[in-house]
This record gives structure tokens, sequence and C-alpha cells, in this order.
């Protein structure tokens, strides 16, 4: 990234809706699931740093 790209990602990354828009990766969720199936999984995030997308990261 060039230093005129950083202040657009910024932008975009505090609209909010940029992690809604963005597509699991193809067995992802099986994966997860088998996870769960022996080990105790926590998933984490960075919302607090953008704080509009913690409603679609949640849904």
């Amino acid at each position: 990234m060039f230093p005129k790209d950083y202040a657009v990602m910024g932008t975009v990354l505090h609209q909010g809706d940029f992690f809604a828009s963005l597509i699991g990766m193809p067995g992802a969720k099986d994966a997860i699931s088998i996870l769960c199936e022996t080990y105790k999984m926590f998933i984490t995030t960075a919302a607090m740093e953008y704080s509009t997308s913690c409603t679609t990261k949640f849904a």
C-alpha cells in the first residue's frame, strides 16, 4: 500500500459495512465445526478499533 491509500482504507474500514461484504474462505465454516468438536474455540476481533464494524461482524 502507498501512503495515499492509508487514508482511503481508514475511511472504508470506519464506514461499518466493509466487514459485511467479506466472503468466508471455502471450507472455513466446516473447518471451524470440526475443530469445535474437539476444542473450545474463541474467535477474536479488533472490533473496538473499528467500532462501527461490531454490528456486521456479529450478525
